[in-house]
């Protein structure tokens, strides 16, 4: 719910790419606040029961200079073993600050920052026979 970019980097260029591996590298970006508004809603259900919602909305709050994201997701999952199953409850938020007076003559200054909370209660189904 808050990835908005993954990277595959196979074979011998994985090694130009952050911690490199001959095997390969996965990079994630997760979600910024942007300078547009827009939104999205999602709902899953699957047939042991489990439900999930999520939302994802942004605000440019002034434009070009302001933005703030909201993310949550409720997942309830169930599997099925009897009584496995897993709650997850999360919650994610960022802000982008462009102030306009710093912003002159081609130069560019950026402030961002996020936070994320939530709490997982499971009792995960066993893979051992």
């Amino acid at each position: 719910y808050t990835v908005s970019r993954v990277d595959l980097q196979r074979g011998p260029n994985a090694i130009l790419f952050g911690l490199g591996s001959p095997a390969g590298v996965v990079n994630t970006t997760i979600n910024n606040a942007e300078f547009r508004n827009r939104g999205e809603i999602g709902f899953t259900y699957d047939q042991f029961g489990t439900k999930r919602i999520t939302a994802d909305y942004n605000r440019e709050v002034l434009p070009n200079e302001l933005a703030v994201r909201v993310a949550a997701v409720s997942n309830d999952q169930k599997f099925r073993q009897k009584p496995a199953f897993s709650e997850d409850e999360r919650l994610f938020g960022a802000i982008r600050y462009r102030p306009s007076f710093l912003n002159q003559n081609g130069m560019t200054f950026d402030v961002s920052g996020n936070y994320e909370h939530g709490s997982i209660e499971s009792n995960r189904p066993r893979i051992i026979a």
